[in-house]
């Protein structure tokens, strides 16, 4: 059975309804993947991420994908139980996750019930497409994957990060009104996710 969280920002009313929605996390490890943030050129908050983990009792460990060889991903990915794939540039993660083979390992593990929590960039290559997201990030950043926006179709839908965000709140609203249907676009604010058990999805809020 599938296990996913899909959200635009990992706040601390989300992170607390975890336990509620997939059983207690206490004991857990978590790989978290910030590769995303690289292309921004800023230090992204992955920190506060890992203390709400912590919070929970999860031990959680970074791992770059960008600058470790397959070995090691496949190594943390398998002794993870979950896999947290923070925000940033979606098109530069898609790429490393493609060139580095962590996209069907992650893939397959879920498959296999592993919980999932992608952010931002991370619940939009979840899906099985990442182009529509080119009017919110830079598709140039992710010049390698020569054209192919495939996601790695971890579920059926694409999400639209940030909806009424005062930095991408217009860029989600562009993205929405150009919809041409080939897309289920399922946008969130930054106090929503989505949460897939198996066939059951549902969209939560923060508290």
């Amino acid at each position: 059975m599938k296990n996913l969280l899909l959200a635009s920002h990992f706040g601390g009313g989300i992170a607390r309804q975890l336990p509620g929605i997939f059983g207690s996390l206490e004991g857990r490890k978590a790989v978290l993947i910030p590769t995303a943030g690289i292309a921004n050129r800023v230090s992204l908050p992955t920190g506060l991420s890992m203390k709400k983990l912590a919070g929970l009792g999860v031990a959680t460990r970074e791992l770059e994908i960008s600058s470790v060889s397959h070995r090691e991903i496949m190594q943390a990915i398998h002794a993870a139980d979950i896999v947290f794939v923070s925000g940033g540039n979606t098109f530069f993660l898609m790429q490393e996750l493609k060139r580095s083979g962590a996209d069907s390992l992650i893939a397959e593990h879920v498959a296999q019930g592993k919980l999932y929590i992608g952010v931002s960039a991370g619940a939009v290559v979840a899906g099985p497409d990442i182009e529509y997201i080119r009017l919110m990030d830079d598709h140039r950043k992710g010049a390698r994957l020569h054209g192919d926006f495939t996601g790695m179709r971890l579920v059926d839908f694409s999400v639209v990060p940030h909806l009424r965000d005062v930095l991408f709140g217009r860029a989600a609203s562009r993205i929405l009104a150009r919809n041409d249907t080939r897309l289920d676009l399922r946008a969130l604010t930054n106090r929503q996710a989505i949460t897939v058990r198996g066939a059951e999805i549902r969209t939560v809020a923060s508290r």
